[in-house]
């Protein structure tokens, strides 16, 4: 994404108080670096937990801002997987708006069924360089080519592959920190052309983005959560079917 194209889509999203980015960790761009592994989740700041240690013996490799893209390029994403992602648009302390994401990803493959503010459903389903895309209870759909993000931003929320090719200068902080439960990479992002601060949890088991807000002059604004994820993908789960009935792709289970 240039930065141009960059800069007028953070204005756009702010006018309306929605921030998107981009959303996953695939890349690997550090190739001679160290092991990464989260050992004592006692150390993970936010919240108190009684449990054994789920990571054993692995060494606890440091956060910093300067060391973070390098720790979030060796985290693994699940590549099969459902989830129910909840978008919360604040105001002050009310919330202005929610919308909820059903999502499905599997080989490749990706579905969200999303209920948006209004209440209209809105079905994408996403592979092989194609997007379909239907609303409600509609047996025609629009089938368009899709990029190799469209996977991604169907689920409508903040991506961050972007955090691996962001200036260092604009990371403001890196951590572990528990977040809905989950141990987590911390990653706070500075944009300074609209002045607001970008958070983003990242599961060390997953590799998903499990929580995303966006401040503005120190308000929370936008808000992301899915802590709950199920993989991989059962065979009974896998919804890749047109409405007229077409199945695209059948999980593995």
């Amino acid at each position: 994404m240039g930065e141009k194209s960059r800069v007028r889509f953070m204005i756009a999203i702010a006018l309306i108080l929605v921030v998107a980015v981009c959303y996953s960790f695939t890349a690997s761009v550090f190739q001679n670096s160290p092991s990464v592994g989260f050992a004592d989740v006692g150390r993970f700041p936010g919240e108190e937990v009684n449990e054994p240690d789920p990571f054993g013996d692995m060494t606890l490799v440091e956060v910093t801002p300067d060391t973070v893209q390098e720790v979030i390029s060796k985290l693994e994403r699940y590549a099969s997987y459902s989830r129910t992602i909840t978008v919360e648009y604040l105001n002050g302390d009310a919330v202005a708006g929610t919308l909820t994401a059903s999502v499905m990803v599997d080989g490749g493959w990706a579905r969200a069924d999303v209920v948006e503010q209004n209440g209209r459903k809105e079905h994408t389903i996403v592979g092989d360089g194609i997007r379909w895309l239907w609303y409600d209870n509609a047996r025609r759909y629009i089938e368009t080519e899709a990029s190799q993000a469209a996977a991604d931003l169907i689920q409508r929320i903040p991506t961050y592959e972007d955090v691996l090719e962001v200036d260092r200068a604009r990371i403001t902080a890196a951590s572990y920190e528990l977040r809905g439960g989950l141990p987590c990479v911390y990653v706070e992002v500075h944009e300074p052309e609209l002045d607001y601060l970008e958070r983003f949890w990242v599961s060390v088991e997953s590799g998903l983005l499990v929580s995303s807000e966006t401040v503005r002059e120190g308000a929370v604004v936008y808000r992301m959560s899915s802590y709950q994820v199920e993989s991989p993908l059962s065979e009974a789960e896998s919804g890749f079917t047109l409405p007229d009935g077409t199945v695209l792709h059948r999980s593995a289970g």
